[in-house]
């Protein structure tokens, strides 16, 4: 197994973090809310045109939004300025669109086959045309959200374990360096005061 470097794996470990935290924000959320997103980009988000009540989240997914769209269509980024600077209004209305649709399918591909099937259950519930249509569907429902339930909770139980193993995996490197604490400082001596007419 390869040994990480300190610097790595506290990378790692802000990765998937981060990660655990954007799984139960979104799944909190649901895909229907958080529509409102901010129509500023880098460079003015906080300037004049700052809409206030905007958190970072909405922020950073704007920015994403926009940095991928740079990047994978040049041409189309380019449409998206120039409506910017000629009709603003049109431009936040489109890109606010643009995002909530790609949440949407971000979220999507996060459901898992008990999210799907609660799903299901409340629209036929919904569509159903009897009070008995509706209370059968409302039981299978309950069943299904607590099915659901516990899958999820299983999910973050493991996350959380493995977020645990790098996080000891890291004391105990941490701790190594602690030990070695003389011969690293003077390996970083040796080379910050090096004749660097010597190097390789």
């Amino acid at each position: 197994m390869k040994t990480l470097t300190v610097r790595q794996g506290v990378g790692l470990l802000l990765t998937l973090m981060i990660t655990l935290t954007f799984v139960w924000g979104a799944q909190a959320q649901g895909p229907d809310e958080g529509k409102h997103y901010p129509g500023p980009l880098q460079g003015d988000a906080r300037g004049p045109g700052h809409r206030r009540g905007v958190g970072h989240r909405e922020l950073d997914r704007v920015q994403e939004f926009v940095a991928d769209l740079k990047e994978q269509n040049p041409e189309e980024y380019e449409r998206l300025m120039d409506l910017r600077r000629e009709h603003p209004e049109q431009f936040r209305n489109e890109l606010r669109e643009r995002i909530h649709q790609r949440m949407k399918r971000r979220l999507g591909a996060m459901m898992t086959a008990e999210d799907k099937e609660c799903i299901e259950l409340s629209r036929k519930y919904h569509q159903a045309e009897t009070d008995a249509e509706r209370r059968a569907f409302r039981e299978q429902l309950r069943k299904a959200v607590r099915t659901a339930f516990d899958a999820r909770l299983q999910r973050h139980k493991e996350m959380i374990e493995k977020l645990e193993d790098r996080v000891n995996e890291l004391k105990q490197r941490m701790s190594e360096r602690e030990d070695k604490r003389d011969e690293i400082c003077e390996q970083r001596l040796e080379r910050l005061t090096a004749d660097p007419e010597l190097a390789w």
